[in-house]
């Protein structure tokens, strides 16, 4: 007789089936509503930082995202970010934006915060994206993490890197309102005969567009070729190569109204011009040529040893001719009377930057640690060629009347040859050097997290005369997860800033009594607490409060026509922002945020007229959204599921154009704020069993007037279509 036990054993089990909710793979693609788990925002050193878990306000823009906004510009780009703030407009002139972050400038040119793979490189001032895996935005102080660099933060671009398995995608159609676009991107494992697949892979982008704008009289033609090459060698070494060539022109500058201004000085009456008379002068242009090369070695050698290293090297040759001006001389009519070509010409850029750190992993009792040690720097060299310039001053005949048409002097333009000047410009050369060792701590089971380090920095120029300075940058940042979806995080940091040279005059032609004397390096100083967690479906929320004290440099005018430049008071900018990235529910992605903020001038005894002052063109308050939103499944309509409806506002408070100076203590031009808003759709189908996406978008769909700051109007209503082919 069988056992109780054997009788048990053959009694057949049901099979059952347990369903749980499949972990959300946060790879930046729309399914996961633009939210990415890893960034190195955060620069080389402490490399892949979980965005939940950093100890920093950090926003990171995905291919995909800038692929469905249908943008080809960084500031575009950076739309959404609340943080960003921009004095200028690229697209309108070609020349390089002007990023403030916190209230304090990046600029978008080398050794101004715009880095490539973390290190310092000449991408240009229009830097193709289609070749980038994502745009990283790391706000507030980082001198620990990139060495000598500015207060307000960095913006960080990531190279796409190879597949695992085969990627093709060609996309077509118009993404600058009136011209023809292509974009190729192809990758996947490299087959070599005898070599498994996964030993060598490729990614290749190719561009090409040419055509008008959404400007009168303006046409852009750019192209990009831009390559990436991985090697897996024994060992777990992996070998990584990149080389990119871009070109950018631009003919039809825009028009930059000077004396912008209502009679007293205070606020600007005259309104902008209607968007749809902007006209651009054809005859100036702006041309751009970049090369970027680099290679990458990261070798795991056991448990303990991790050895990473990285080269970029980045060439930028750019060309801009006369550069159109307009005075406006009496506010209460817009007449203007003087017209001035402002001269440009050709500089060349060039970088080497670099990094090696070894990383060592390791336990003390009941603490894991990642102790991180080594060097970055970076050189700079700056070359310019002959000027071109062409001016035409004074009476311009009869009053051009701004409301009428406020290119009426366009024939003046026409009719003055550009013709190139016999100086030129300087050479200017500049390096910076990092040593730096940090320690990264999990405690009590991954809930407490402290990343604590310092930076010894270097930095020296010459032009031709030159300086050199040196500090010791610390940073700490503690980590609490109260929760697995919440974090708390408190950090403080400084920067070193590059002091400089005096010239021998300043802009308005004053005499500096101290002409070659090295203003001394200055450091700025920030203290940040926030809180993260994960809400809704797969909802990234932030919130911080943080303060940035930063020295500034001052010019004191003597009263006998000379001046004397020192470093002396700050500016103090103290705020919260408020940030949101992924999907409050499965339909409806969120990204964006507000930043409020308290930007003020601190007391120089050389200008108690600025004490208490807002900086020029920073905005106390900025707000801004952009939602997809997918139609659900409706039997009725079965093909709507398919379309996702997108939009967007973006909202600038009243900003200051300038600040009071010596001679005009109480003269402040006050910019009005602006809203602006963009509509669109994506519809998802199949092809021959592959995915077709088409994107519409339109920009500014009221077609809002508005000055982006003092003499520069802001882009007018555009239309925008692609359509991409991928398997």
């Amino acid at each position: 007789m069988a056992s109780a036990y054997a009788q048990q054993a053959t009694t057949p089990i049901p099979d059952v089936s347990v369903n749980a909710p499949a972990p959300v793979k946060n790879d930046g693609s729309a399914a996961a509503g633009y939210r990415v788990d890893d960034s190195t925002a955060t620069g080389p050193f402490w490399g892949d930082l979980p965005l939940q878990d950093a100890p920093y306000s950090i926003n990171v823009i995905p291919a995909e995202q800038i692929q469905n906004m249908q943008v080809y510009s960084l500031q575009d780009a950076l739309k959404y970010d609340p943080d960003i703030q921009f004095s200028n407009n690229n697209h309108n002139d070609g020349t390089a934006s002007s990023y403030k972050i916190r209230g304090f400038s990046l600029g978008g040119n080398y050794g101004q915060g715009v880095t490539l793979e973390g290190l310092q490189s000449s991408m240009g001032v229009n830097p193709a994206l289609e070749d980038k895996q994502q745009i990283e935005v790391l706000d507030g102080v980082n001198g620990f993490l990139y060495g000598v660099q500015q207060v307000g933060g960095n913006i960080n671009t990531v190279l796409k890197r190879p597949t695992a398995v085969p990627y093709f995608a060609i996309e077509g159609g118009d993404n600058a309102g009136s011209n023809g676009y292509g974009h190729l991107d192809i990758g996947g494992p490299l087959k070599v005969p005898g070599l498994d697949e996964s030993v060598f892979g490729y990614r290749l982008n190719l561009v090409d567009q040419a055509g008008g704008t959404n400007l009168k009289n303006q046409s852009l033609k750019r192209s990009l070729e831009s390559g990436a090459i991985d090697i897996h060698l024994p060992d777990d070494m992996l070998l990584q190569f990149n080389a990119s060539h871009s070109n950018y022109h631009l003919w039809g500058l825009n028009q930059l109204f000077l004396g912008v201004g209502s009679p007293n000085g205070n606020y600007i009456s005259m309104p902008p011009l209607d968007p749809s008379s902007y006209i651009t002068d054809p005859q100036a242009t702006w041309m751009e040529d970049n090369i970027t090369a680099g290679t990458k070695f990261t070798w795991k050698l056991n448990d303990t040893f991790t050895f990473r290293s990285e080269y970029q090297y980045g060439q930028d040759q750019v060309y801009g001719n006369a550069h159109p001006y307009n005075s406006v001389t009496n506010q209460a009519t817009g007449a203007m009377t003087v017209l001035d070509l402002a001269g440009a010409g050709e500089s060349t850029t060039y970088t080497h930057a670099g990094y090696a750190f070894l990383d060592t992993s390791f336990s003390t009792f009941d603490i894991n640690h990642k102790v991180t040690t080594g060097f970055n720097g970076d050189t700079y060299e700056a070359t310019r060629g002959p000027l071109q310039s062409a001016k035409v001053t004074g009476s311009a005949g009869p009053l051009c009347n701004y409301y009428a048409q406020y290119l009426c002097n366009y024939g003046a333009i026409l009719a003055t040859p550009v013709a190139p000047q016999a100086n030129a410009g300087p050479f200017y050369w500049s390096y910076a050097k990092n040593y730096m060792i940090g320690d990264e701590l999990k405690m009590f089971g991954d809930k407490l997290i402290v990343l604590a380090g310092a930076n010894y920095a270097q930095t020296g120029t010459f032009q031709p005369k030159g300086y050199q300075s040196a500090a010791l940058t610390p940073a700490v940042a503690i980590v609490y997860k109260i929760l697995p979806w919440l974090s708390t995080y408190a950090s403080f940091q400084q920067s070193l800033q590059g002091g400089g040279v005096v010239p021998a005059t300043d802009g308005s032609g004053h005499a500096f009594t101290n002409v070659g004397a090295t203003i001394p390096p200055y450091m700025g100083t920030q203290v940040e607490v926030g809180v993260k967690a994960t809400v809704g479906t797969n909802l990234l929320v932030t919130a911080d409060v943080f303060r940035i004290d930063q020295p500034a440099i001052y010019t004191q005018l003597n009263g006998d026509g000379t001046a004397t430049d020192e470093v002396g008071g700050s500016q103090l900018d103290q705020g919260v922002e408020f940030k949101v990235t992924g999907k409050l529910w499965d339909d409806l992605t969120l990204v964006g945020g507000a930043t409020l903020m308290d930007p003020r001038l601190n007391y120089e005894p050389a200008a108690p007229y600025q004490q208490g002052e807002l900086p020029a063109y920073v905005s106390p308050l900025e707000g801004k959204l952009y939602a997809e939103y997918n139609i659900p499944y409706f039997a009725e309509a079965p093909w709507a599921h398919n379309i996702i409806l997108t939009g967007g506002l973006t909202y600038t408070g009243p900003f200051h154009a300038n600040v009071p100076s010596q001679t005009s203590q109480i003269a402040i031009t006050k910019i009005n704020g602006y809203t602006t808003g963009d509509l669109g759709f994506r519809y998802v189908t199949k092809l021959y069993d592959h995915q077709l996406t088409m994107r519409f978008t339109c920009t500014n769909v009221t077609n809002h007037a508005y000055w982006a700051e003092s003499g520069y109007w802001g882009q007018p209503r555009t239309y925008l279509a692609t359509a991409e082919f991928k398997w």
